[in-house]
């Protein structure tokens, strides 16, 4: 199975035509990440989306 990985910037924190849009918080053996991780579909693709910053910055 293939899944993309988005790690986005500034002002990006939601994709539009993502199908099924899931937000969960990850644990990471490195620390807290920046935010939760959006989970979906994209033209039948597996995505997994990080705001770099976090939401809201």
């Amino acid at each position: 199975m293939t899944i993309l990985g988005i790690l986005g910037g500034s002002g990006v924190y939601d994709i539009a035509e993502l199908e099924d849009p899931t937000w969960l918080r990850i644990e990471s053996p490195f620390g807290e990440t920046s935010d939760e991780f959006l989970f979906g579909t994209l033209d039948g693709l597996k995505v997994v989306f990080v705001p770099r910053h976090g939401r809201g910055h």
